[in-house]
């Protein structure tokens, strides 16, 4: 048992370091708001009790360290785009041969899917100088085009009617003829029927996942002179004629570019600089499950708002990281945490709807040999529930996390000082994206005095994602009137495909890592 003249010295100096480890770790404490030591205690004296308070605030702490991130929790490694651009490559280019592509040939005047097809060979070209180009037509089946005729045959009306290609339109045939680690580029109008889509989704996800490819969808509207068929649930056919002047009502056509993301994104760089319809006004949508470049983490995280615990570098082994948060907590009051997090995802992707993330939560607490830990279940947001010992894990409580914006607002209510760190930050990284993340800490599950690990760690879930605004606006319902300048089902498509490739394996888009030390 401790005598209790002892604590009539150690308690006061207790408290005393924690002022002295306050002033220490803060950056952005002023003088003025913290004083470190009693009045009237000044020079060498000063000194000679702040080194004592510390040694006892910390003599009974771990000199070790606890275990860096990367070896205390499992390893589950974001999920990042494919870097490097291949050096040679083959290019398949598909083009639907059915009668209702017909209508985007004129023989008078060259139109914008016209073009387009011509600068997908050269734009490749341009790109890949030592490479071949394929081009083939489909339908019913998929049929090579002689080499010698390749882009030439397909502005001729004649192409769109092969007796053997022109009745139906099987987009999904197509992907059994694309060579491996080849560039396959998909012309069409992208009519699709319910049946249609939802085999068109399985197969196009399914050769996705399976080579770790990339869709790239671009969006054109083009002149149009001719019959469109199998609109609705009917299947109408009807006439459609655009006007040069009324652009808005071209009809659409689109170009699924398949491949690895580097090789589809110099493609897309390329096509751009062209004269074709992708650098005039052109749509475009990544569709991948690797979507995140730069994952949710603690690097530049940056504080605005931190109650009942102080940052430190002390806690972690070996070298200083800042792929952690470290915290001393404080006063023996429940922690919170209030942290802006940097994210990027890669150009053209659908944007992340923070809220919907899956949150896991990891506890572990550290020890000389092995650790305590628990694991939470995949919940929504915030962490709801666990398995295994539900006591660490339920020591935190998460918020779902927001995206930062002007509107952002801290939990527990907002000083106009705090608020302020968003807007300032938000000026000084214009167009960076970035999350909010919400913590609080709960001492009393902790239990016995030492250092606390978490993790944090968020996927991407069912409808975690949102389609840009012009899929809705360029789709046609099944119950619409028939209009020419629309696409039947093409958002269906589009969010089916998105869905199915992040369904399967649901990609990781941020992990994060907070450590608490807890005094005697």
């Amino acid at each position: 048992m401790t005598n209790p003249l002892v604590w009539l010295f150690v308690k006061p100096m207790r408290r005393m370091a924690w002022r002295v480890i306050w002033l220490l770790n803060s950056k952005s404490v002023s003088l003025e708001r913290v004083r470190i030591l009693p009045r009237g205690v000044t020079g060498s004296v000063s000194l000679a009790l702040a080194l004592l308070a510390a040694t006892f605030s910390f003599g009974c702490q771990g000199k070790e360290g606890c275990l860096p991130p990367d070896k205390l929790f499992p390893s589950s490694q974001p999920s990042l785009p494919q870097t490097g651009v291949s050096q040679k490559l083959t290019e398949q280019v598909f083009i639907d041969g059915s009668l209702s592509m017909e209508g985007f040939v004129t023989p008078k005047a060259v139109t914008a899917y016209q073009q387009f097809i011509q600068d997908l060979q050269t734009s490749f070209v341009a790109a890949w100088p030592e490479s071949d180009v394929k081009f083939y037509k489909f339908g019913e089946i998929v049929k090579p085009v002689p080499p010698e005729r390749g882009y030439t045959e397909v502005n001729s009306p004649g192409f769109y009617r092969d007796p053997e290609v022109y009745k139906k339109t099987h987009v999904e045939k197509v992907f059994a003829a694309i060579e491996p680690n080849a560039l396959a580029v998909i012309v069409t109008d992208l009519f699709q029927t319910n049946a249609d889509v939802a085999e068109l989704v399985k197969s196009l996800s399914h050769r996705a996942l399976e080579s770790g490819s990339t869709v790239e969808v671009i969006a054109m509207r083009s002149e149009f002179a001719g019959t469109i068929y199998d609109w609705g649930q009917r299947s109408l056919k009807f006439r459609y004629q655009t006007r040069a002047e009324q652009k808005s009502g071209w009809r659409p056509f689109y170009a699924l570019i398949v491949g690895r993301q580097p090789d589809v994104t110099r493609y897309l760089a390329t096509l751009k600089r062209s004269s074709s319809p992708v650098g005039t006004g052109a749509k475009v949508l990544v569709l991948s499950r690797d979507i995140v470049s730069e994952p949710i983490g603690w690097q530049n995280a940056r504080i605005v708002d931190l109650e009942h615990a102080v940052m430190t570098t002390s806690l972690l082994r070996g070298e200083s990281t800042n792929s952690a948060g470290t915290f001393l907590l404080r006063n023996y009051k429940d922690a919170t945490i209030d942290a802006i997090l940097p994210y990027g995802v890669i150009e053209y992707a659908p944007a992340l709807d923070l809220p919907a993330a899956v949150l896991t939560v990891s506890a572990k607490r550290c020890r000389a040999t092995d650790t305590e830990s628990s694991q939470a279940a995949p919940t929504t947001g915030a962490a709801a529930g666990s398995v295994g010992d539900e006591r660490l894990v339920t020591s935190i409580r998460v918020s779902p996390l927001a995206a930062v914006s002007e509107d952002s607002k801290l939990s527990g209510g907002v000083d106009p000082g705090e608020q302020k760190h968003i807007t300032d930050w938000l000026k000084k990284n214009p167009g960076q994206k970035a999350a909010l993340l919400q913590v609080a800490l709960d001492e009393n599950p902790l239990g016995a005095p030492g250092t606390y690990a978490f993790k944090l760690e968020y996927r991407l879930g069912q409808g975690g994602y949102a389609l840009p605004s012009w899929c809705k606006e360029w789709s046609a319902a099944p119950e619409a009137a028939p209009d020419g300048s629309k696409t039947f089902n093409l958002d269906t498509f589009l969010s089916g495909l998105q869905e199915a490739l992040v369904s399967l394996h649901p990609p990781v888009i941020g992990q994060i890592y907070l450590y608490f030390d807890k005094p005697n």
